[in-house]
């Protein structure tokens, strides 16, 4: 009984420790992404939290491997209309500019 109960506290464990670490790619990913926006856009610093609440979201919900590829586009179309809600007419026109980036914080998936 006591070997039952051990291996299942080291199963649930390794579980618990799995998704503390996709957490912490998800976090780094998006902070990744936010700052990618702020420096290339000369945006204030200020709005990187927002952004990297909206790329943390984007990763985590992409990276779910039940959502389908049609699910996964209008993710894609949610972010990009989020950034450009939050940027002025010149900024987006500079942003759309560098389809790279643009690619990195909308994802591939409106290609």
């Amino acid at each position: 009984m006591k070997k039952i109960f051990a291996v299942v506290s080291f199963l649930f464990a390794f579980a618990i420790s799995a998704n503390a670490q996709d957490q912490k790619s998800y976090d780094e990913a998006a902070k990744k992404d936010a700052l990618a926006l702020i420096e290339f856009l000369g945006l204030k610093e200020s709005m990187q939290e927002d952004f990297t609440s909206l790329f943390k979201k984007k990763h985590e919900t992409l990276q779910n491997p039940d959502l389908s590829d049609l699910r996964k586009v209008e993710v894609s179309k949610m972010v990009a209309t989020r950034i450009r809600a939050e940027l002025s007419p010149d900024q987006v026109a500079k942003l759309n500019g560098n389809e790279e980036l643009v690619k990195q914080l909308e994802n591939s998936y409106l290609n």
